[in-house]
Formats: structure tokens, sequence, C-alpha cells
């Protein structure tokens, strides 16, 4: 069968709509298998409960199975709030089947302004509007977060690492990471757990981490713990600025021999 062909599946989901369409230029002849289609030029978009675009999905070319798993390939993905682009993708292939889809193949997120990463595969949940991967490298502003466990919310446009971080953050005062896990969300970073920071001779040890590339600060606070060059430092919550650190809450300071030039 030959000419314009449109195949429209829509999935009801908790009250609302996720379509999947199918726009398709030209339509080989299927002799064998007529519930499969080989189409190009393809376009799907998924919608929220108000009818509003909330992702557009864009592949040269497609299989698609009535019913069940179908695969498109060289595909480009858009993900909006608002009508505005928040979050795209790239992939070699994507395969779905219901709510669940399979990104492959030299998977790109990349938000507008904001993280993006590179990975080998990826699934995507149109319903919890979730795209999980392992064993990444996100790149952020001013900064890296590799972790195991890699989740990220479409909606909110929150990033979420787990499975033991560690963290670069490149601003005026460099420093590396170490923590549990981790979430980024515009211009911040937020480490939890067991969180471990190094910065030249310095080491510090805290419950809880907040970098803002805004203004270059790191925050520790949680049973904060600092080994200096000559001395250690307790206190309740310390800022790493550009120019300075400062301390409050029980700040207690032990220097050593060697802090005032001496022996």
């Amino acid at each position: 069968m030959s000419g314009k062909r449109i195949i429209i599946l829509l999935v009801l989901i908790g009250g609302g709509i996720t379509a999947w369409m199918f726009l398709s230029a030209t339509t080989p002849k299927v002799a064998s298998k007529p519930s499969q289609a080989e189409a190009s030029g393809i376009s799907l978009f998924g919608y929220d409960e108000q009818g509003k675009v909330t992702w557009a999905v864009r592949a040269e070319t497609g299989q698609v199975k009535k019913g069940e798993e179908s695969t498109l390939s060289g595909v480009s993905l858009r993900f909006m709030s608002d009508g505005a682009d928040e979050l795209e993708a790239t992939c070699d292939t994507l395969s779905y089947s219901g709510d669940e889809a399979n990104l492959i193949g030299n998977v790109t997120l990349a938000e507008n302004g904001g993280m993006s990463l590179v990975t080998q595969s990826a699934d995507w949940n149109t319903t919890n509007r979730q795209i999980n991967a392992s064993d990444v490298t996100i790149n952020v502003q001013s900064g890296s977060v590799a972790a195991p466990a890699f989740s990220y919310q479409t909606d909110t446009q929150r990033a979420i690492m787990s499975g033991g971080i560690q963290a670069e953050i490149v601003g005026a005062s460099p420093l590396t990471v170490e923590g549990d896990e981790a979430e980024a969300s515009g211009d911040l970073i937020v480490i939890d757990g067991n969180v471990h920071v190094y910065t030249g001779d310095e080491t510090y040890t805290a419950d809880h981490l907040e970098y803002s590339s805004k203004g270059d600060v790191t925050t520790l606070s949680g049973g904060v713990v600092g080994t200096l060059e000559h001395g250690k430092i307790t206190a309740g919550e310390l800022v790493i600025g550009k120019d300075e650190i400062s301390a409050n809450g029980d700040v207690h300071i032990a220097l050593e021999n060697g802090f005032f030039g001496g022996m």
C-alpha cells in the first residue's frame, strides 16, 4: 500500500492522554504482515490532561507493529513546558510499547542552559515523566557529577543521582566532592550523605552540601569537620566563597604549630 498513511494510538493514563502519532510521507508495501508498517519522516506527540503538548519525537524511519513493540531510528526528542523547550534528546533508536520506551545508542540529553549528558542507553516512562540511565556523568553549570544511577523528571527539570557520587566543581575555589546522592536543578547542586570535600590541602566532611553557580558559593552543613594544613575546624555550617571561608554554629578551631609560620 502506498500514499500517505496516519496511524494513531491513544493510551489513557490516570485521566490524562498520551498520544503516539505517526505521520509518514511514504509507506512501503508490506506483503506478508499487514499489522506491520515501514515508514519514514515520523512524528510523535504527547499531551497532558489539558491537551497541551508535553513532548515531541521525530524519527527518520520506523517500523510500526500494531499492539506490539515498535522501533524508530534516527530519533530526536523535545520535552516542553508552557510551550517552551526545556530538554532535548537524541538517540540512534527508540523502542516503545505502551508507556515505556527505550533509548539506545549515542543517547544525549541536554537542558536549555542546564545539565547535559551522553550515555549508551536510557529508559523513558511517559506516565511518570521520568528518564532513567546507569553509570553516567552529567555536566552542569560550573561542574560535573558522576553516578551509578541517574533519573530525570521531565516535568520539573530535576536530575537525581544516587548509588555514590563524585562531583567536580570548577568555580573560583575548585572542589572535588564525594557523597551518597545528589540533585541538580538550574544553577544549584545538592549533595547529601557522607559528604567529603577536597580542595587543595584541605578536607571537609559534612551531612549536606549545596553549591550555587550563580554566586559561586559552596555551603556545607550538618556536623561539619574541616582538616586544614595546620589545624582543624568544626561547625554547624561552613561557607566557601570566592575569597573567604566563613563558619557559624558552635564553631571550634584548633590550631597546630606552624599555623602562624612558626615551627
